[in-house]
């Protein structure tokens, strides 16, 4: 009787074993063969399920955005406003060993996006939806009061503010990790949140 193979979770497989090795090695170093090995696959197999290591590069980088969205939804559980953005950075930022291996699969895609409109396209929407979540708590922010309502305040300024933060901040935890340690990253995140806080206003006796 012929073997069933499950495809999907052969795929998976292959996935959690390739973000770590772009993670450890950078995608040009990491070979199809070498990595079809460690799979445990022939080199024929992988092939099957990634033609090209830009494929699984794509995939690596699906992955990634994934578990860290998962630690974001449960991060962020019962929160909200400024709360639950303070989490969304935290899970963003490459604060843990993991969390570093990841920005360097991330970094590894956003080289390759430069040269490949598809992937951008898909860098643009994972953007989207984060953008999407940080005004959502920014609104919420400004209902209860923690974020100022004025005319003066640029709520979409303020979305790209935090992105570009978030963004640069990945990329110099990996390039420069003596400078940028979790504490610093913690610190950049309470600057960049506290610059849209509601100051109060004194009041004169």
């Amino acid at each position: 009787m012929p073997k069933t193979v499950d495809h999907a979770a052969r795929r998976r497989a292959i996935v959690e074993v390739a973000w770590t090795v772009i993670a450890e090695r950078g995608l040009e170093a990491t070979g199809m063969r070498d990595l079809a090995r460690e799979c445990g696959f022939a080199n024929g197999a992988l092939s099957h399920y990634f033609p090209s290591k830009g494929d699984l590069l794509r995939a690596a980088w699906e992955h990634v955005f994934e578990r860290t969205n998962d630690r974001v939804a449960t991060s962020t559980a019962g929160l909200r406003g400024l709360d639950a953005l303070e989490q969304f950075c935290k899970q963003v930022l490459p604060m843990t060993p993991s969390a570093q291996a990841e920005a360097k699969v991330v970094l590894n895609f956003w080289q390759r996006a430069l040269s490949h409109p598809d992937l951008a396209e898909i860098n643009d929407t994972a953007m989207a939806t984060w953008r999407a979540f940080i005004r959502r708590c920014l609104h919420e922010a400004q209902t209860d009061g923690a974020v100022t309502t004025s005319a003066d305040f640029d709520i979409e300024v303020a979305i790209e503010e935090l992105l570009a933060m978030l963004m640069g901040a990945q990329m110099l935890a990996i390039l420069t990790p003596d400078a940028h340690t979790p504490l610093l990253q913690e610190r950049m995140i309470a600057a960049a949140l506290q610059r849209h806080v509601r100051t109060p206003v004194s009041t004169v006796n």
